[in-house]
């Protein structure tokens, strides 16, 4: 896999990573060691809240990372076999890949409801009152660019744990065009027998699974149809 493809595939996590490693979270375990003295972190977050929007490059370039974590896949074996190694390490808590990368675009956001819920819990004579509202300021800024995008990353978190859950498919179901629409139990009459049989559906944009009941949480795909010449008739019994 070349270097370039690596660096579009993980944006600026690694600048991400340093600033919290090496500059916010030493910041806060210092604050909290000394909160007997010095009970304040609102001037703190002030101070490094403009470097929260480094988060905006990595929210833009999601999409992109997506799709080429899936080509690679793909594409090389050697790649596709490192990565289930690396996913059945304890620290993985047998999650993918792409659901490790989601954590970041969350991260804002949950400054911003951590410094909500901390202003509430000041006292109004608090000397460090308006520094953190000052702060939530900063951080509800940075914070729009990933809320702006948490909605369809929440539907793509849903695709990924479906995914998780089939058994027997044979397409390249993560895509982040893909939505799921509806999903449900149904009864399916055979055509020959009659026989009534009891299934699951998973309708997307572009596609319909038909699966088995579920068993043991895990869904067994019977049928995959692309919706897209697909026609629906009302049968009236």
């Amino acid at each position: 896999m070349p270097q370039d493809a690596v660096n579009q595939m993980f944006s600026n996590i690694k600048t991400i990573y340093q600033f919290h490693h090496d500059f916010l979270l030493p910041q806060l375990q210092e604050r909290i060691d000394k909160w007997e003295n010095d009970p304040r972190i609102g001037d703190l977050m002030k101070r490094n809240a403009p470097f929260l929007k480094l988060y905006t490059d990595y929210v833009k370039n999601f999409d992109n990372s997506m799709n080429l974590i899936n080509y690679w896949l793909q594409k090389s074996s050697k790649f596709s076999s490192i990565i289930r190694e690396v996913q059945k390490l304890p620290e993985c808590a047998n999650l993918t890949l792409q659901h490790h990368m989601l954590g970041p675009i969350q991260r804002v956001p949950r400054y911003e409801l951590l410094l909500k819920d901390y202003i509430k819990h000041l006292p109004e004579n608090s000397a460090d009152l308006k520094d953190a509202q000052a702060a939530l300021d900063l951080v509800t800024k940075a914070a729009s660019h990933a809320n702006e995008a948490m909605k369809k990353i929440e539907k793509f978190r849903k695709l990924l744990e479906i995914h998780q859950s089939l058994r027997g498919i044979n397409i390249d179901f993560i895509s982040p065009t893909r939505e799921l629409i509806r999903e449900g139990p149904i009864i399916k009459i055979a055509a020959r027998s009659g026989e009534k049989l009891s299934r699951y559906l998973f309708l997307f944009n572009d596609l319909l699974l038909i699966c088995s009941e579920p068993m043991l949480g895990a869904y067994k795909v019977k049928a995959q149809m692309d919706i897209e010449s697909m026609e629906v008739i009302t049968i009236f019994n």
